[in-house]
C-alpha cells in the first residue's frame, strides 16, 4: 500500500481478482444500504398517505446484483484492454495477465479505501439524514482517478524499448476504453430501462 507501483514479490495469483472483487462488494454493499434507507423513507411518506407499504426489498437485490455484474464487467474493460495495450506497447513484454492483474490492482488498492470509508459513513448516518449522503459521495470522486491513472501507468511505467511512441499509444488506450465503456452503458442502460418500465407498471396496477 506504502509503494502502489512496487508489486511484492510472491504475490499470489489471485491477489488481483479478490481485491478488485472485494472493492466491488463493499461498493455495491454501499449502494444497498443507501437504497434500503430510501425506500424506507419512502415507505412511511407512502403509509402516511395511502396506509399501504411496498416491498422493495426485491427490486433492490435485483437492482445491487445488476451493479454487481456491471462493475465487474466495467472492470475485466479496464485490465484487459491496459494489458492489450501493455503488450502492444512493449517490445520485451512476457508479463502474463494474471500477473498483470495483480500489478494493476497494487496500483488502484486505494479504491478499496475508499470505498470502506463510504460504506462507514453510510451505516453511521441516520435513515432521514439525506443530506449527509452528498458528503459520501466526495469520497467517491477520488475512485475514478486512481482507476484511471492506474490505467495509464500500467501501460507504460518501465517501458524502455516501444513498438509505438507513448502519448499516442495512451491517446488510443483511452479512446478505447471510452468507446468500450460506451457500449457497457448502452447496453445496461437499455437492460436497466426494460425492467425499470416494468417495474413501474407493476407499482403503478398495485393501487387498483
Amino acid at each position: 500500500m506504502r509503494q502502489p507501483a512496487t508489486l511484492q514479490a510472491n504475490t499470489h495469483r489471485y491477489f488481483g481478482i479478490t481485491a478488485f472483487l472485494l472493492e466491488i462488494l463493499v461498493a455495491v454493499l454501499t449502494v444497498a444500504t443507501l437504497a434500503h434507507r430510501l425506500a424506507y423513507a419512502a415507505n412511511s411518506t407512502l403509509r402516511s398517505l395511502t396506509d399501504q407499504q411496498v416491498n422493495f426489498g426485491g427490486t433492490i437485490f435485483k437492482a445491487s446484483f445488476f451493479l454487481f455484474i456491471f462493475l465487474v464487467l466495467g472492470c475485466a474493460i479496464y485490465v484487459s484492454l491496459a494489458y492489450g495495450f501493455r503488450k502492444l506497447l512493449d517490445i520485451n513484454h512476457t508479463e502474463t495477465y494474471w500477473d498483470f492483474t495483480n500489478r494493476f490492482a497494487s496500483l488502484t488498492n486505494l479504491i478499496l479505501i475508499f470505498n470502506l470509508i463510504v460504506f462507514v459513513l453510510c451505516l453511521l448516518t441516520s435513515s432521514g439524514n439525506f443530506g449527509s449522503f452528498n458528503v459520501m459521495l466526495l469520497f467517491f470522486s477520488p475512485v475514478l482517478l486512481i482507476l484511471n491513472l492506474g490505467y495509464i501507468y500500467s501501460i507504460i511505467a518501465d517501458v524502455t524499448t516501444t513498438r509505438l511512441d507513448k502519448f499516442y499509444t495512451i491517446l488510443l488506450a483511452e479512446v478505447a476504453l471510452s468507446l468500450a465503456l460506451f457500449i457497457l452503458f448502452v447496453i445496461a442502460g437499455s437492460l436497466l430501462g426494460g425492467s425499470i418500465g416494468s417495474y413501474l407498471e407493476d407499482f403503478e396496477h398495485s393501487f387498483y
